[in-house]
């Protein structure tokens, strides 16, 4: 009898040991889940309470917008037959443009397809979104320009010290680049924009002032197209 219970002892064991390797694997391989479950939550967690952490395109590896470099530094403008231009500075980066909101303000696609509004630097547009103001002369033609030349597109973004790195709306402010050239000094060159400055000089306020000037002399755009038009009649928004 004793020989039968001994027998019937050695499954059941070899039946427990198995049953607790299995729920210690499966315990161990619930924990890994979850550990990468809470580090990618808190990646994105972080990438959302840091809009700069920002990837060139969707799916693309995240990079950091750079920091504002010095008021002096960056590249400088030259002039090219009749008017001024501004060229992209090496080492900015790329990112696609998702959605245009108006001729200044645009929204880039950054990490896990999500997006970043972008005030241009430097350019006012008339107005078409304004909640408070109607729709301003030449302000639809601005935002079709921006939305012909933009939207889906890679533009480089450089930031500019000296008007911080977001505005109260939590946009960042920047130059963008489309095909190495300075697309805040095309809108304002091509009569799309006035030249604005907001508080403090900005890096390139000598090219975009005098892209302003070519411009108004020419009656391009909405030099010609509106009445009244000066620099203080357009509020940045």
């Amino acid at each position: 009898m004793s020989r039968v219970c001994k027998d019937l002892d050695s499954p059941i064991e070899d039946f427990f040991i198995i049953c607790g390797a299995i729920a210690f694997v499966a315990l161990c391989v619930f924990g890994i889940v979850y550990a990468v479950r809470w580090v990618s939550y808190n990646v994105r967690n972080s990438q959302k309470d840091n809009p700069s952490v920002i990837s060139e395109e969707p799916g693309g590896s995240n990079q950091a917008l750079p920091e504002a470099a010095p008021n002096n530094e960056g590249q400088q403008g030259h002039d090219s037959g009749d008017s001024t231009e501004v060229l992209e500075p090496d080492g900015i980066p790329h990112f696609a443009v998702s959605h245009v909101r108006d001729g200044d303000t645009i929204e880039v696609l950054y990490g896990d397809n999500q997006t970043q509004a972008i005030r241009l630097i430097g350019v006012d547009t008339p107005e078409t979104v304004h909640p408070e103001k109607p729709i301003e002369c030449f302000g639809p033609e601005a935002s079709d320009y921006t939305k012909q030349k933009l939207l889906g597109r890679d533009v480089g973004v450089e930031l500019d010290s000296s008007q911080g790195e977001y505005d109260s709306y939590n946009r960042i402010l920047a130059y963008v680049y489309l095909d190495g050239e300075n697309f805040n000094l095309d809108l304002i060159k091509n009569g799309y924009g006035y030249e604005y400055t907001y508080d403090t000089a900005y890096r390139y306020q000598k090219e975009f002032k005098e892209a302003e000037g070519y411009a108004m002399t020419r009656g391009l755009g909405l030099w010609s197209s509106c009445e009244n038009v000066s620099p203080v009649n357009i509020s940045a928004f």
